[in-house]
């Protein structure tokens, strides 16, 4: 009966405002009110709850939910220096005093890796961002030990030992004006170390500039023993002697005779050039020195004496005297390792350096003088 009523009641809708449905068909509405009867055939139930997503079990919630989309994974970043499994690896060891003995620290270093083929890393030392970044090498999980002997480092790489060898400056014995004669090693040294001064010499239009390193001392140099004048010849107390530079280390400290004469040397193996001698020095009167080599050697001809006229400053101008000396034509220098390190990385076409000298009665007597000719591809040894 209820069923009958519901009936009635949308035939009597439907002809009430038949008017206003003209758009829609009889079979429409016929439809709804097929659907609206079967609803209320169904069997009464309890009241539903709402059909929220709370409601629903976590199963049915992951069906609806969408899943989200995977983070790409970070790709890790190469390291600053290459990690290796097994083996020993050599370390440069920084000094932290002087960048002559840094820079030959770290040639022996490479040196010795080249040579036994094995890796390297290098340790920043003071003023190493002027050449490669001043970065902290990989530590590794494995033992350091500083080794003094070339006998040690052997030992060691024979037996593939998983250590890292600091090389310690004074421990290899190989001569590096010998190593240089490999190629792959010097291109490896001039890559890193071989820039361009920021303040370049200005050099006379056709002249052949020539590097003469005179070092005096600096920094925590004792004094010097000899007079550096054209005679050597010192009385001393011998008990005394020893604390001064150039009794120490008399193959970095030789008096300014010693240059005079190499200068005369290279006159003489160069006689049709003219020459620009630069003077890179430590003097505390660096212009006062430059007029003793102009006096010394003023009745030469083709011949240009000059050098800086204001005071070495350690932390200004060491860098640019170091390219400085290194881009010349030829070099004249002590066995200081600074001016050494400029040989090493250039390409000069004559090199002059101190092999031996000693005092004798109080008397510094040069015992030895090498000459590197790239010219005639000579290299000898001067016994005087």
């Amino acid at each position: 009966m209820k069923q009958l009523n519901i009936l009635l009641y949308f035939l009597l809708i439907f002809h009430t405002h038949a008017s206003n449905l003209y758009t829609n068909t009889i079979s429409n509405f016929l439809a709804i009110t097929l659907d609206t009867f079967k609803m209320l055939q169904s069997p009464p139930t309890k009241e539903k709850s709402i059909d929220t997503l709370a409601s629903r079990s976590k199963q049915q919630r992951r069906r609806i939910l969408p899943r989200p989309k995977p983070r790409p994974r970070p790709r890790p970043r190469p390291s600053s220096q290459p990690s290796y499994e097994a083996g020993v690896v050599i370390i440069n060891r920084s000094n932290g005093q002087r960048l002559g003995d840094d820079l030959i620290g770290y040639f022996k270093a490479l040196w010795i890796a080249h040579k036994y083929k094995v890796p390297f890393i290098h340790q920043p030392f003071t003023f190493s961002e002027h050449f490669f970044p001043k970065k902290i090498p990989d530590k590794f999980q494995r033992k350091h030990i500083l080794a003094r002997s070339e006998q040690t480092i052997n030992s060691y790489i024979q037996k593939n030992v998983n250590i890292v060898l600091n090389i310690d400056l004074h421990c290899i014995t190989d001569d590096l004006i010998e190593a240089i004669k490999d190629p792959i090693y010097k291109a490896k040294l001039q890559d890193t170390f071989l820039h361009e001064p920021k303040e370049k010499i200005n050099i006379p239009v056709g002249y052949d500039s020539v590097a003469v390193h005179i070092r005096k001392g600096s920094r925590t140099d004792p004094p010097l023993l000899a007079t550096q004048s054209i005679t050597t010849k010192v009385k001393t107390n011998p008990e005394t002697a020893i604390s001064y530079a150039d009794v120490q280390w008399p193959l970095k400290f030789p008096p300014n005779q010693y240059y005079i004469n190499q200068i005369e040397r290279l006159i003489t193996l160069l006689p049709h050039k003219k020459l620009f001698f630069y003077i890179f020095t430590d003097d505390k009167d660096p212009e006062q020195l430059k007029k003793i080599f102009q006096q010394a050697l003023s009745h030469h001809k083709n011949i240009i004496i000059d050098g800086r006229n204001k005071g070495f400053t350690y932390d200004r101008t060491i860098i640019n005297d170091f390219l400085c000396m290194a881009h010349m034509n030829h070099i004249i220098r002590s066995e200081s390792h600074f001016s050494k390190a400029a040989h090493i990385i250039g390409n000069h076409k004559i090199a002059i350096s101190l092999e031996a000298a000693e005092w004798r009665n109080n008397e510094y007597v040069i015992d030895k003088v090498r000459v590197t000719n790239h010219y005639t591809k000579e290299e000898y040894i001067i016994t005087h």
